[in-house]
């Protein structure tokens, strides 16, 4: 029964983050989902889909039709969650909203301006502050690398100015599988610091909570049949992390259906081996 869904609604972005994988996408994984394919794709997994994640490997708000997505999904009583590089306020965007997270991996712009290729810092802050006054939830998603951790105290500043109290720090994490090229270049993106927890207890003295994803070693994972990922043009995937349906997918919800891939043999035993803790190759590096 999957409560949970993870929806890319387009591929496309206007940033060039340095610890994204995006930039050596070919033109073919280039494209944005049709209101259309959103609709039949969420009907597939309804009455038990109860949560919507619109997140993928391009910024959603880009999508000529994330509007109306939106809109459909909270029509159908759905939670809806959006992943946004916070470069583009839309006031009827955000009436759809339930939460937000921004991604904002600096606390100035210099620095920002070096991470996402962007000069856009002051314009993502007014952003994040009117979409505060606009959705129940909004937080900051912070990537962490080897070259960024001086500015994660500076965010928690930001965050009390622009009144955000939740931050997630994220280590950089890969979405290339051992196969895919620029995968060793990526890898090199895991920090792992001792300093967290005391700008985690500064933050929290100050009234932000800081949310450190930590690695570990999974003996088990239900990502595939708890809350899988849909590619853009319909693929199902195991999870966000592992985006790339021509290294791997459990078939198209567009054109074979949800029903018979859940039946189907691929997805059965790929989500048997996860849960006895049989691990494939493909899964390898994960840092969920």
């Amino acid at each position: 029964m999957i409560r949970n869904l993870q929806i890319e609604p387009t591929t496309r972005c206007n940033y060039r983050c340095v610890f994204c994988t995006r930039s050596g996408y070919s033109r073919s994984r280039i494209g944005d989902m049709s209101l259309e394919s959103f609709k039949e794709i969420i009907h597939q997994f309804l009455p038990d889909l109860k949560y919507v994640k619109v997140q993928g490997m391009g910024e959603p708000m880009l999508c000529p039709q994330l509007r109306e997505m939106l809109a459909y999904a909270k029509g159908v009583l759905l939670r809806t969650e959006v992943i946004t590089n916070g470069s583009v306020f839309n006031k009827e965007i955000a009436e759809a909203i339930d939460i937000l997270g921004i991604s904002m991996s600096a606390g100035e712009a210099t620095a920002y301006k070096k991470i996402t290729g962007s000069d856009n810092f002051e314009e993502v802050l007014k952003n994040a502050y009117e979409y505060v006054g606009a959705i129940p939830f909004v937080w900051f998603n912070f990537v962490l690398t080897k070259n960024n951790l001086d500015q994660l105290e500076k965010l928690v500043d930001l965050a009390l100015t622009y009144a955000i109290r939740y931050i997630n720090v994220q280590p950089a994490q890969c979405w290339l599988t051992s196969q895919e090229k620029g995968y060793k270049k990526h890898k090199a993106f895991s920090p792992t610091e001792e300093v967290l927890p005391q700008i985690k207890r500064k933050a929290f003295e100050k009234g932000v909570t800081l949310h450190i994803v930590e690695y570990e070693n999974r003996i088990s994972c239900d990502f595939p049949a708890t809350m899988p990922f849909v590619t853009w043009d319909g693929y199902l995937t195991p999870c966000c992390l592992r985006p790339n349906k021509d290294i791997f997918n459990f078939g198209n919800l567009l054109t074979e259906g949800l029903e018979a891939i859940l039946r189907g043999e691929k997805y059965q035993s790929f989500v048997t081996s996860l849960k006895e803790g049989n691990f494939p190759a493909l899964c390898k590096g994960c840092t969920l």
